[in-house]
C-alpha cells in the first residue's frame, strides 16, 4: 500500500476493498499490518502457512499475521 500514488483515506479504503474482494485480508502499510475481517472461514491459518512464514523475512511472502509474529521473535 505504500506504493499508492495518493495516500489518503479514500485511496486506502479503495485498496483495502480491492484486496478484500481478492480474498487478501492482510495488508502492510509500511511496518503496520492491517487485517480485515472476512466474515467467513478462510484457509489462512493452516500448517502450510506456519511452515511458509516460519523463519522467512517479513516481506518475503504475502502479508500475514504469522510473518509479523515470526519477525517479533
Amino acid at each position: 500500500m505504500v506504493l499508492l500514488g495518493k495516500l489518503n483515506e479514500q485511496a486506502i479504503v479503495d485498496n483495502l476493498r480491492k484486496r478484500f474482494m481478492a480474498n487478501s485480508i492482510f495488508t502492510y502499510i509500511g511496518p503496520v499490518l492491517i487485517a480485515v475481517n472476512p466474515f467467513r472461514e478462510m484457509p489462512y491459518f493452516t500448517d502450510r502457512e506456519v511452515e511458509l512464514y516460519q523463519g522467512a523475512a517479513q516481506y518475503e511472502n504475502p502479508p500475514h499475521i504469522y510473518a509479523l509474529a515470526d519477525n517479533m521473535f
